[in-house]
């Protein structure tokens, strides 16, 4: 009987753990964290797009109502914005975009198609400093290109 009651109490404990992980497991899940980035991409663009930061007189981000950073990238490929380079980042330890999406768009701006995931290269993160030590801080990031560090990108330095 001892048996039957441990055995009993074993399982009732099993399944008491198993729901307790089970209901804690989807907790989260649709809590985002960041701002996603939208890239319109200029049809037939091939390269390294620019994001440079803390631009003076130039405008600021914008977060839109999908919690998305939208980026036009003009055809010399560099875009220019007051905002902080951290600006949208959860903190230090999580920085840049929750999700990237990209989209080629014609010359009035409609968008003609994604830009499939795999065509859409590695983006970075960076500061570069001047001769005189001014730090100019900046994003890359690359659509539909070589993927060698040695891809070109616009010059960086205002």
């Amino acid at each position: 009987m001892k048996k039957y009651i441990l055995g009993t109490l074993l399982v009732i404990a099993s399944l008491g753990l198993s729901s307790i992980f089970f209901l804690n497991e989807g907790e989260g899940e649709g809590t985002q964290e960041g701002v996603d980035w939208k890239w319109l991409v200029p049809e037939g663009f091939s390269g390294c797009a620019v994001i440079r930061y803390n631009v003076e007189g130039a405008e600021p981000l914008t977060i839109n109502e999908n919690n998305e950073f939208v980026f036009e990238v003009p055809r010399d490929r560099v875009i220019e914005t007051s905002s902080p380079q951290d600006y949208g980042w959860v903190n230090e330890d999580h920085a840049g975009p929750f999700q990237i999406s990209a989209y080629y768009v014609d010359e009035d701006g409609k968008i003609i198609e994604e830009i499939p995931w795999e065509d859409i290269g590695p983006g970075s993160n960076g500061t570069f400093v001047d001769a005189d030590g001014t730090e100019y801080h900046h994003a890359t990031q690359y659509f539909n290109a070589d993927r060698s560090p040695f891809t070109k990108c616009p010059k960086i330095a205002q």
